[in-house]
């Protein structure tokens, strides 16, 4: 860097030296013709610088030659300049596409650590839970703790396989929200995390990957899961926001028929391969 200012300085100075050497020259030759021309008679003068029309005329072309190829550097020159700063767009262009393509990459990177220790998290609410029955000294953890939520619904506060298809929604609701209570302590945390796992997929906008992370999710849950998360998304304990996170990520299509009531198959699962049925939300119950 220094040795080019030195390279600069010293053209620099080269070109001051040249202009001041040839101003000196034209007017020190303007005084010479001066003192040469002055004795003489002014008629005499005239027909001398007559002689030197014609040089005159050439020398002025030359002015204009000069002009012109002056006009043709400088042309060239801003043709050079646009060139780099065309380069220095695309160079520009590159580097916005890099920075774009890292950013999403560790946006990508950012989700991934979140939705996996959300995976992590919820395998461990699982293995925490413990189911006390009020009626016996039994307990369960773990997945059999959910089991045993999911038979107390069918089994304890639903009627028998006889009378299930005069079932109504509101009954149902009603069964799951007795058992849910008893047990809202273990089960929150359970469906809030599941809840909070399907919102970062879905606040992600990642349409192309979003169904392959959501599999992670519909992989850990096992057919007693599926089936009280569809009990939870229509009771008053769930909300509209879970049951269309469950649907839009196919969260219960493998849940079996034969897990639940009819009419709860057909309003959750059922619903969402024909669009046949309308989701409307149920009347809230008092707490027990």
């Amino acid at each position: 860097m220094n040795r080019d200012n030195q390279n600069e300085v010293t053209v620099s100075g080269k070109i001051n030296w040249i202009l001041l050497g040839a101003s000196l020259l034209i007017i020190g030759t303007w005084l010479l013709t001066w003192l040469l021309l002055s004795p003489w008679k002014p008629e005499d003068r005239g027909t001398f610088g007559d002689m030197f029309g014609a040089a005159n005329a050439l020398f002025s072309g030359f002015a204009l030659l000069g002009v012109i190829y002056a006009i043709l550097l400088q042309r060239q020159e801003l043709k050079y300049q646009r060139k780099e700063l065309e380069l220095t767009r695309l160079e520009l262009k590159g580097q916005k596409e890099q920075l774009t393509a890292q950013n999403e990459i560790m946006g990508i990177q950012k989700f991934e650590n979140t939705f996996f220790q959300l995976i992590d998290l919820q395998n461990k609410i699982v293995e925490r839970m413990r189911y006390e029955s009020r009626h016996t000294t039994y307990e369960a953890g773990g997945k059999q703790f959910i089991y045993e939520v999911y038979d107390d619904v069918q089994k304890g506060h639903l009627p028998s396989n006889k009378k299930m298809n005069q079932l109504t929604l509101q009954r149902i609701q009603k069964a799951y929200s007795e058992v849910y209570y008893e047990q809202s302590v273990q089960l929150q945390p359970y469906f809030r995390n599941i809840e909070n796992i399907l919102k970062l997929i879905d606040r992600q906008q990642i349409p192309d990957d979003a169904d392959i992370y959501a599999s992670i999710l519909r992989s850990m849950l096992d057919e007693n899961e599926l089936a009280l998360l569809a009990y939870h998304s229509l009771s008053e304990a769930g909300n509209a926001k879970l049951r269309k996170l469950l649907e839009t990520y196919y969260i219960l299509q493998d849940l079996p028929k034969a897990k639940v009531p009819k009419i709860l198959y057909n309003q959750i699962v059922k619903r969402h391969e024909d669009e046949t049925i309308d989701l409307k939300p149920l009347p809230r119950i008092k707490k027990f």
